[in-house]
């Protein structure tokens, strides 16, 4: 598959952020996907940027792991191999979010886990609404 680099199924080149820079006119604020202080604070002064200038701006995430494939057809299995997978799933930058609020005695796991699963029931909520 060739990357066009736009997209969070492909590896971007380093070029992506020039690119947003120079082509679309685009401030881009970037942060590693897995770094949740990283994220927020890039975040916030994208958020602070648009909301400031009345400009678009590009929110650019590197090193941030697709957990899933785009649909129920989109098997990754097929196109990477079980170490990638695995790598993946424990890179997950919500699981590692919540486990630092757990850690910080922000949430409590029991309170992690309903929210899980509240988040899951609509979740599948929205899937039964959208096949109806």
């Amino acid at each position: 598959q060739r990357s066009a680099g736009l997209s969070i199924s492909f590896k971007t080149g380093t070029w992506t952020a020039s690119w947003a820079e120079q082509r679309l006119g685009m401030r881009v604020f970037a942060a590693d996907g897995t770094s949740l202080p990283q994220l927020l604070r890039a975040s916030q002064e994208a958020a602070d940027y648009v909301r400031g200038s009345r400009q678009p701006a590009t929110l650019l995430l590197s090193n941030l792991p697709r957990r899933f494939g785009h649909a129920a057809t989109d098997r990754q299995s097929a196109y990477l191999d079980a170490a990638a997978i695995e790598a993946a799933r424990e890179r997950d930058p919500v699981a590692a979010a919540a486990a630092a609020a757990v850690q910080a005695g922000l949430l409590s796991r029991s309170e992690v886990l309903a929210a899980n699963d509240e988040i899951g029931a609509a979740a599948a909520a929205a899937f039964a609404a959208a096949r109806a």
